[in-house]
């Protein structure tokens, strides 16, 4: 996806920055996890839903300029978005991650 939307003749400036910041935080969340915190699910599921949500704008942008070919610029946003959503439908549902930030099992 990232060098997808560096590519000619429409490259999309903002998605490697937006990529590039959620994951690192991503990955802090993930070590809060793994060190049971309780706010590390937390933390997680706000990124994945800015990321989705600045995604979304980023497309709705692209769409408003309808400049050429959009189809190609859109593309990796709206994979980028799809990924995004099972990985919130996965933290938010998943019964072990739960477990992981719930004080009770300790």
């Amino acid at each position: 996806m990232y060098r997808q939307t560096n590519l000619a003749p429409y490259p999309v400036p903002d998605f490697p920055v937006i990529l590039i910041v959620s994951m690192i935080w991503l990955i802090a969340g993930a070590i809060a996890l793994c060190m049971r915190q309780p706010w590390g699910r937390v933390m997680v599921l706000t990124i994945l839903i800015a990321g989705c949500l600045s995604f979304f704008v980023n497309i709705v942008a692209i769409l408003g300029d309808a400049a050429g070919s959009v189809a190609a610029r859109i593309e990796p946003l709206l994979l980028a978005i799809v990924i995004y959503f099972v990985a919130i439908l996965f933290i938010n549902n998943s019964r072990h991650i739960r477990r992981l930030t719930s004080r009770v099992w300790e």
